[in-house]
């Protein structure tokens, strides 16, 4: 009376290790991806960047522009009370909201019991 003992099946151990190997592939070549993807970029523009740099300009004539001068400026004593005028009226304007800025954070939160 002899039984005949059949193998184990082992199928899923070799599935599960197949999956885990292509699992591997892929996370290794996405690394290799991650670190090849800048590699290039950082070549090509290096690359680009010298050859750019080696052009030379040579027999550049530079011809000298006149300036044009615009008009005189008015050095009256009636001009130069007028600008200092302009700038005290913005400077008053300019202190005027800075207190108003000032009395904003200096606000107190009322109690609303």
């Amino acid at each position: 009376m002899e039984e005949q003992i059949q193998p184990a099946v082992d199928t899923p151990i070799i599935e599960t290790a197949e999956k885990k190997s292509s699992k591997k592939v892929i996370i290794i070549g996405f690394i290799v991806l991650l670190l090849l993807i800048p590699l290039v970029v950082f070549g090509v523009q290096f690359l680009g960047n010298s050859s750019k740099k080696s052009e030379i300009v040579v027999n550049q004539k530079i011809t000298p522009t006149s300036v044009p001068l615009g008009p005189a400026a008015d050095t009256s004593d009636n001009q130069i009370d007028k600008d200092v005028k302009t700038v005290d009226d913005g400077l008053t304007g300019l202190d005027s909201s800075l207190n108003s800025i000032d009395q904003g954070l200096n606000d107190q939160q009322v109690n609303l019991q």
